[in-house]
């Protein structure tokens, strides 16, 4: 007769060691180009730490690109590299 606990662990691991595989895999080809990665709104006022009305001034003055759909607003984090690499001070501007 068949162990039945020796065929479940065995079709456990072979599941676990799938699922691993699969996270490789997926890990490997996940698409990170900046133009199609989408942020909201509130994702954009959590990683800056800046209010809602300080990220409506900066669209209002057309400060950062976005994207807009009825209410709801989206930044490319493409827009949102642009939008630092435009504000950055850099030292050696300082030292002059």
């Amino acid at each position: 007769m068949f162990d039945l606990n020796l065929i479940n662990e065995h079709l456990q691991k072979e599941l676990e060691t799938r699922i691993e595989q699969l996270k490789r895999d997926l890990g490997q080809k996940q698409d990170y180009d900046p133009e199609t990665i989408l942020l909201d709104n509130s994702d954009l006022l959590k990683w800056l730490k800046i209010s809602r009305r300080t990220a409506q001034h900066w669209r209002d003055q057309k400060y950062i690109d976005f994207i807009q759909v009825d209410s709801k607003v989206f930044y490319t984090l493409a827009d949102v590299k642009r939008f630092l690499e435009r504000h950055r001070v850099r030292v050696e501007d300082r030292e002059r």
